[in-house]
């Protein structure tokens, strides 16, 4: 028996914990050049040596491949053997698109790790096809249709039709599931209680989405794998949308569910309370809609290592982190949750077009990673290193630093700031990371 938190846990249940534990990595193409099927795959192996785009084309190619490799050897030496990986069917009906998730799913799989595939977001074709669908129905009402022509294909519409889903799903299982362990789950979409990823403005009752997963969860059964309802995010809107879609059967086609608490952003902003005191409320709110005990997989968890204020220390921020990582650590432990994936291994700045337009793109997105900037450990990703996720919770068990992972900080919120002074903070956290580098690495001999 060990002892945390108060609690005594069997060593195996923290062992098992300790195995259930993983990262989330969404490796997408770099940008929106045309790769194509032709030759990607060749390239990404690296037994290509020329391409039609030029010489460029090729070394970008193969940067992408050293990145996934690099990041696959770096998740070892923190001792994570699961991986939650984007298989995203927007991204997979592009040019090059298939082929660059087959590449980085064998990489991980020929790795050992176990693979969460999350298959989500609409291709533009599907979503253009829902707005044509929704202007013929709408024809004669002039209201209606203005709010329609302000619509743009993006990957949070409904599919039209709604099976084409389902296809997707078949396909993948044909292509990938030999990259999957037998049994093991399969992600339906993702945040769908969100306008970002799911559009309620025209699935306003819910049944489209309802209706769009039925038969994807029937094909993913049939194949011998499970269905993980895709991650709902914010707690009180997570139960708010499984009493809204309870009704409609969501749960008959759900084996698992998931859960994402992303601290420090716009999606978990209430005073927090410890992982399984929420995941038990979760699980009653479904066992009224379903006759046995459905499973929740913390599919996404982290913390965001920037105060906005620049006025709590990096050091606290970091505690913090290590902190929430070991009281996910425990809802494992305890039978809670079924799986954790952390929310991320690197930090990484990627000014959008909306942040560069607006200014209100939440910045602290970019700052969950274990990882800083110019590639330094936080705290940690270096306990992990030490000897994985049991040293995490060893370390905040001897520092008794548990209320770490419930502390509220007032770290303000991005849409109080301008552009101008969101590119400053940018900038100074940039500086941060350097100063760490600079702090960090070897020292020079004196010459004699």
């Amino acid at each position: 028996m060990k002892r945390f938190r108060g609690t005594d846990y069997e060593e195996r249940s923290i062992e098992n914990a300790s195995r259930a534990f993983g990262y989330v990595y969404w490796p997408k193409l770099m940008d929106d050049r045309c790769y194509g099927d032709t030759m990607l795959g060749d390239l990404l192996a690296g037994s290509a040596a020329a391409h039609p785009h030029g010489a460029e084309y090729v070394g970008h190619v193969q940067a992408m491949a050293k990145s996934i490799r690099d990041s696959i050897k770096a998740l070892k030496r923190r001792h994570i053997s699961c991986v939650r990986l984007g298989a995203s069917w927007a991204e997979a009906d592009t040019p090059g698109g298939l082929s660059w998730m087959k590449w980085y799913f064998e990489e991980f799989s020929r790795a050992g790790f176990e693979i969460l595939p999350c298959l989500n977001y609409t291709p533009a074709r599907f979503a253009t096809a829902r707005i044509e669908r929704m202007r013929r129905e709408a024809e004669g009402d002039l209201e209606h249709l203005k709010k329609i022509a302000e619509l743009q294909p993006l990957s949070n519409i409904p599919p039209e039709p709604l099976d084409a889903f389902a296809d997707y799903v078949r396909d993948f299982i044909r292509m990938f599931g030999k990259y999957l362990r037998p049994g093991s789950h399969i992600e339906l979409w993702n945040e769908p209680n969100i306008n970002t990823d799911w559009n309620p403005e025209i699935d306003t009752d819910g049944r489209m989405f309802v209706d769009m997963l039925a038969p994807a969860a029937q094909i993913v059964r049939e194949s011998g794998f499970k269905v993980l309802l895709g991650g709902l995010t914010k707690f009180i809107e997570t139960l708010d949308w499984l009493e809204r879609h309870g009704p409609l059967g969501v749960l008959d086609h759900a084996d698992a569910v998931g859960f994402h608490i992303l601290r420090g952003t716009w999606s978990e902003k209430r005073p927090p309370q410890p992982l399984s005191e929420r995941i038990a409320a979760i699980k009653a709110t479904m066992r009224t809609f379903a006759d046995r005990d459905i499973p929740v997989f913390l599919d996404e968890v982290g913390f965001a290592t920037l105060d906005l204020k620049l006025e709590v220390p990096q050091e606290e921020l970091e505690e913090i982190q290590a902190a929430l990582f070991a009281d996910t650590f425990l809802a494992l432990a305890d039978g809670s949750a079924a799986y954790a994936y952390w929310y991320s291994a690197e930090d990484k700045i990627v000014d959008s077009v909306r942040f560069i337009t607006t200014g209100w793109e939440d910045i602290l997105q970019y700052f969950f990673g274990d990882t800083d900037m110019e590639g330094n450990p936080k705290l940690l990703r270096t306990l992990l290193e030490q000897g994985g996720p049991i040293r995490v919770l060893e370390y905040i068990e001897s520092r008794n630093a548990w209320d770490r992972a419930y502390e509220v900080i007032d770290r303000g919120t991005p849409y109080d700031w301008s552009v101008e002074q969101l590119k400053s903070i940018v900038e100074q956290m940039k500086a941060l990371a350097h100063e760490r580098t600079l702090r960090t690495a070897p020292k020079k001999k004196e010459a004699a």
